[in-house]
């Protein structure tokens, strides 16, 4: 099987927006980084976990699926409010004492999409290891003619294999319909219809039916070209097949009722669903003069970006800045 393009992109889908709902409490990470003149510089993470009564996820899974372990430096406290809910409260701070040091692997991943138990397992082609929000730290400085330095930092955050993950999903339960609904169907019959029906929702994808945006038009699109090709092949065990009801299942498989992909974010990827419960605000101090940025705030050297980890269904979100730092000849 051809492995589908790892950089289409996915937005905020219907069926992702129940999810959001979907994790009792919710998770403020706040990242405060400074880069100083010659590159070094310190980086503070702070995630802030608010649960209650109904709470699904155990503080263990939460360390696991955060790796905020204190072997990698962080560490914890509890705090309970009037009204009985708890918040988890992780720190850490790293100092970073030369320029390469900003590419540590020990911070890129952010949040894993599965616990260390259901590494191995697969959703499709998928393993599930291998969803995972993560980051990318570029930080350079150079120096100039005139004397000054230009010091430039930038991060990008995105959910690696997530997308995957999420049409995988779709399209497995696609197939315990089609075994269900058309049980003399062999097994290599169903396969064509879910090659069918994978390539069909990953157009239906870069049309709108993640973002919202022409949804209901894309997810009728998708549905008539799986039906026109998968009737062809259920009629040669089916004769009586009609291309109407294929797209019934096929259009209720991508409509937001279905509840596949909610037990697939609770059951087996508890990462992601933590994920899309988290609100980032990341902020960056640079030396001397700002000047190039991205950044939503800006308060002096001090810049600001709130994301979710939700956003990056649309590609990564980028966090850029320059400033230039003033030396001598």
């Amino acid at each position: 099987m051809n492995r589908p393009d790892t950089h289409r992109t996915l937005g905020r889908t219907a069926i992702l927006a129940a999810v959001v709902i979907g994790l009792a409490g919710c998770m403020d990470y706040t990242i405060e980084t400074t880069v100083n003149a010659d590159g070094t510089g310190v980086r503070l993470e702070r995630m802030e976990l608010t649960r209650n009564g109904d709470a699904k996820l155990t503080e263990r899974q939460v360390r696991e699926l955060t790796l905020a372990t204190p072997d990698r430096g962080w560490r914890s406290s509890t705090r309970v409010d009037q009204g009985g809910d708890t918040t988890w409260v992780l720190e850490r701070k790293a100092e970073v004492r030369r320029l390469s040091g900003w590419s540590d692997p020990d911070r890129r991943t952010l949040i894993l999409g599965t616990t260390p138990d259901k590494a191995e397992r697969r959703v499709g082609y998928v393993r599930l290891g291998d969803v995972v929000f993560r980051s990318s730290i570029q930080v350079a400085v150079a120096r100039r003619s005139d004397g000054t330095s230009l010091v430039t930092y930038r991060e990008s955050f995105l959910w690696d294999q997530a997308a995957d993950a999420l049409v995988e999903s779709l399209v497995q339960d696609l197939d315990r319909t089609l075994a269900q609904r058309y049980p003399r169907l062999t097994a290599p019959e169903r396969a064509a219809i879910l090659g069918f029906a994978r390539a069909r929702i990953w157009v239906a994808g870069d049309e709108g039916m993640f973002t919202g945006e022409n949804e209901s038009e894309a997810i009728d699109r998708a549905a008539d070209k799986t039906a026109e090709q998968a009737v062809k092949v259920v009629r040669v065990r089916y004769p009586e097949a009609e291309a109407d009801t294929v797209r019934r299942i096929v259009k209720s498989l991508l409509d937001d009722e279905n509840d596949s992909v909610s037990r697939l974010f609770e059951a087996v990827l508890p990462g992601m669903n933590l994920g899309l419960n988290t609100s980032v605000v990341f902020r960056l101090t640079l030396p001397g003069t700002v000047t190039t940025n991205n950044a939503s705030e800006r308060d002096g050297n001090t810049l600001e970006w709130k994301f979710s980890p939700l956003d990056n269904f649309t590609g990564p979100v980028e966090v850029f800045a320059e400033s230039v730092v003033e030396g001598s000849r």
